[in-house]
């Protein structure tokens, strides 16, 4: 597993509409997790929610929405929580 940065796009549930990000990369991460006022601005609404355990054992319970990322112009339907 590594960490890195990079930017991409996260786009409204369209594909229309898309705000820049600079991305900090987890390999081992299940979920794309960006602050929740960030993805309701863009119109993605919560589906699921799912429990995760962060790298201090803590669990959390998050809402799953699923948006549009684009990365190098190339664009993929994601799950975000």
């Amino acid at each position: 597993m590594g960490i890195f940065r990079v930017s991409i796009e996260v786009g409204d549930p369209l594909g229309r509409r898309y705000e820049a990000v600079e991305a900090l990369v987890d390999t081992g991460a299940t979920y794309l997790s960006l602050p929740a006022p960030f993805l309701q601005a863009l119109g993605v609404m919560p589906h699921a929610r799912d429990t995760s355990v962060l790298a201090d054992g803590r669990r959390v319970e998050r809402d799953i929405g699923r948006t549009w990322i684009r990365v190098e112009g190339r664009a993929e339907l994601s799950a975000c929580a």
